[in-house]
């Protein structure tokens, strides 16, 4: 993700900047060809002479925005965490009840994935052989795992006597959960939306699911944190 601050439109720009703008334009659409291609043929079918055409250069030309194919699909994936931090953070924006919260969590990840399945491709499903995303793209990963397990404790009073008390193996069960409902939903009603695929539709389900293992109140008080224990 480009984080430069937007040119000013009320002046004319230096050659510099003039540069640097194009620089970045260009990198986008590279970026944007890409995604095309993966959600045309799939990740491992990215070409390097096929990407040049589509955005008008020459093979040799792409080098001079991104070192390698892999720093390419390096990021798109960084891309994709970011967009899908968005989405998370407009949830705990507006919805303050903890498990509405997470269930649009799942519901909006998955709506994002069925319109960008080039990058749930990217981001979750590890296509490429021998691409390992770079340090940065790692910390963008931690920040958005940490707030999906900030938003977990949250509904999950660790004390209380659920079928499933321990908080690491709750975490990678959810994470679990919400990957395969995405997955199935993309291999088997792709470009469906959520609330009308067969997957998406057990969604409701599987809250159930979770709010029976975690011991779910029925009082309508707010859930304590784990961290008030």
């Amino acid at each position: 993700m480009n984080d430069h601050k937007p040119f000013p439109t009320n002046r004319i720009l230096s050659p510099q900047e003039r540069r640097l703008r194009n620089r970045e334009e260009m990198s986008d659409a590279i970026l944007m060809a890409a995604r095309e291609v993966i959600h045309q043929e799939g990740a491992g079918a990215l070409n390097l002479h096929e990407l040049a055409r589509r955005v008008g250069l020459q093979t040799s030309s792409l080098y001079v925005y991104f070192s390698s194919k892999m720093a390419i699909y390096d990021a798109l994936y960084a891309l994709g965490i970011c967009k899908y931090q968005e989405e998370l953070d407009r949830i705990l924006q507006t919805i303050t009840d903890p498990w509405e919260a997470l269930q649009a969590v799942i519901e909006r990840a998955m709506d994002f994935s069925v319109r960008n399945p080039e990058l749930f491709q990217i981001c979750f499903e590890r296509p490429i052989p021998g691409f390992e995303p770079s340090k940065e793209s790692m910390d963008e990963t931690d920040k958005l795992t940490t707030a999906m397990y900030t938003l977990l404790n949250r509904v999950m009073p660790a004390y209380a006597p659920g079928l499933i008390r321990n908080v690491p193996p709750a975490h990678g069960l959810f994470i679990a959960m919400w990957h395969g409902l995405i997955a199935l939903q993309l291999a088997n009603d792709p470009g469906v939306p959520v609330r009308e695929g067969r997957f998406g539709r057990l969604i409701p389900e599987v809250m159930a699911l979770f709010k029976t293992a975690w011991n779910h109140p029925t009082s309508s008080h707010p859930l304590p944190s784990v961290s008030d224990r």
